[in-house]
């Protein structure tokens, strides 16, 4: 059960009260009462930004305090107008939250609409980061500014906030392998440690190895350090000759350290061709994939219009085109001819270093010290290290599994909120003879994830572009659909309400009771409980064939708008 049950809105010396109740508030207004304001303040008091407050509208009204019950609980939040670190929230009979600022009171009003800690685990993993209520919003609130939009309908879409969101957030709700996902991400995330430990281990073990060879070159042990148990033995029978024996001779220098140093400059040069090479093959083959993630969208597009269909076949030879031009940079750059030219450099560094020593003259002090550092890093080198390639090969290939379940959709999910949007819309045959040529032509209102699209299409597959009053029917009922999957699914950080802005003005007067009848229609669906809808509009619920739970005239005796405490003079000042 959800009821916002009252707003207070509060100056310096006065306060006033709104009452609502379940199910439908109606709220009428002619122009300039304080309507959109109104509509505005609703998100406001849920932990909305004080951009809200920027209309002359709320300069009088100093805090505001919204009662809600959910669930058998009730709360209070109080927001001081204007100052983000002055909020309260509270549940009633149980804990307190005073004056803390706009991210606790969101983090404070999620902890009550997040159904579970599973569910809020799932979503977490899902989308990488932590989605609130506060990016549910998006299925609350349809402006006037925004009427009629069938592509990405949603209102707040049209904020950069809420549009990043949106894409992945439908993955979730639409994604039939949640419980898959999960599990190939704690593989993922096991792995990546595993990979860290051993890259770490692995550049611990470079370091000695080139310490070790340094001291062989002082000692001048004829032999270099690999890592390997082979080499390891070599070297401590050659330390304990040493103990015995004594230094070896200095051996005759074949190549010069400037031949040397020619080699491994020239190799370095190589390296530098191969390395531009491969960053100008990823290029092409970054710009090779966004071609064909183009080029399939508009394969998706055509397949779904049979109309257009001569377009498929030279849309299929492009997207074959780039598969091949994809696999063959990818021939390019898995080539390991960089690989093996880095491990040369690194068997001429410790030969150069090998002949420096040689020319160089150690005191017996370093000769000492050379033994004892040499016998300690053989003590703690690392051999038969674990290969971190295959680890690395077997971490992509959970990330493209991970990717491809990420991407997957449940068509039968979507097929039937294709069905409820449509048979909300044909619900309003008898009260709109758009809406009743609309079934006479077997209208059907498809759903597509991608894009956010409501998509009417007549005859099968046929589109169909209709009026603004059609398009903004067609749109309440995606808003009601939604609404009616999420409350269901119970499983979503959802404010269950539906606040509806200057509804009335795509409709002429024969078609005003289409929107009473779509929302008398999810009634049926859902229980005044589980859904409040609050509507402003100048318009009377009569004239819509609405009977409200709450009616409200914002233009009184008292007060000419929402807020009470404003006023004009005869000249249009705010007094």
């Amino acid at each position: 059960m959800f009821k916002i049950e009252k707003l207070i809105i509060k100056n310096d010396f006065e306060e006033f009260e709104y009452k609502f109740e379940k199910g439908i508030n109606y709220f009428q207004g002619t122009n300039a009462t304080g309507k959109t304001e109104y509509f505005r303040f609703i998100d406001y008091m849920f932990g909305g930004t004080d951009e809200t407050l920027e209309k002359e509208w709320f300069r009088s009204v100093k805090a505001a305090s919204l009662k809600f019950t959910y669930r058998d609980n009730s709360y209070i939040i109080n927001r001081n107008l204007g100052t983000q670190d002055k909020n309260d929230f509270i549940c009633l009979g149980n804990l307190k939250a005073l004056n803390i600022n706009q991210i606790e009171l969101c983090s404070k009003l999620n902890s009550v609409f997040a159904k579970d800690a599973i569910n809020v685990e799932n979503l977490e993993n899902f989308v990488g980061e932590k989605l609130t209520h506060r990016t549910f919003t998006l299925f609350n609130f349809l402006s006037e500014n925004s009427q009629g939009k069938l592509h990405d309908f949603f209102s707040k879409s049209a904020e950069l906030k809420y549009a990043i969101k949106l894409p992945i957030l439908l993955d979730y709700i639409f994604n039939p392998h949640l419980l898959e996902i999960q599990k190939i991400k704690f593989e993922i995330n096991r792995l990546q440690a595993e990979i860290r430990t051993l890259e770490f281990e692995k550049e611990k073990q470079r370091f000695i190895q080139e310490q070790i060879n340094i001291q062989l070159g002082i000692l001048n042990i004829p032999t270099s350090y690999d890592g390997k148990a082979k080499s390891k033995k070599k070297i401590e029978e050659s330390l304990q000759k040493i103990e015995t024996d004594g230094l070896p001779k200095r051996s005759s220098v074949k190549n010069t350290i400037t031949d040397l140093q020619s080699m491994y400059n020239n190799l370095n040069q190589q390296i530098k061709v191969y390395t531009n090479r491969i960053n100008d093959l990823k290029k092409f083959k970054k710009d090779d994939e966004k071609k064909r993630a183009l080029y399939t969208t508009f394969k998706e597009i055509v397949e779904n219009n049979p109309q257009v269909s001569y377009l498929v076949d030279p849309i299929l030879d492009m997207v074959d085109n780039i598969d091949k031009n994809i696999a063959f940079t990818n021939h390019y750059i898995i080539n390991n001819t960089v690989e093996k030219l880095i491990q040369q450099k690194k068997h001429l560094e410790i030969e150069i270093n090998k002949r420096a020593a040689e020319l160089d003259v150690f005191s017996s002090n370093e000769v000492e010290s050379a033994i004892i550092l040499l016998k300690n890093y053989l003590n703690i080198a690392l051999t038969g290290m674990q290969d971190v390639t295959d680890l690395k090969k077997k971490l992509l290939s959970k990330k493209n599994d991970l990717k491809l379940l990420q991407n997957a959709d449940d068509k039968d999910k979507i097929i039937r909120l294709s069905h409820v949007i449509t048979k909300l819309y044909l619900s309003a045959a008898n009260e709109s003879y758009f809406v009743k040529e609309d079934k006479v032509k077997d209208i059907y209102i498809k759903y597509f994830k991608k894009g956010n699209i409501l998509q009417p299409t007549i005859k099968g597959d046929n589109i169909y572009v209709g009026s603004m009053a059609r398009h903004t029917l067609i749109q309440i009922c995606g808003y009601l659909a939604f609404l009616e999957l999420l409350i269901r699914e119970d499983k979503y950080p959802l404010v269950p309400i539906l606040c509806l802005d200057h509804i009335s003005k795509p409709f002429d007067s024969s078609n005003l009771k289409a929107f009473g009848t779509v929302i008398n229609e999810i009634y049926k669906n859902l229980t005044k409980h589980d859904l409040q809808i609050f509507i402003f509009d100048e318009k009377s619920p009569q004239d819509f064939g609405l009977v409200v739970d709450h009616y409200e005239n914002l233009v009184t005796p008292k007060k000419t708008g929402f807020v009470p405490f404003f006023h004009k003079d005869s000249k249009g000042k705010e007094s």
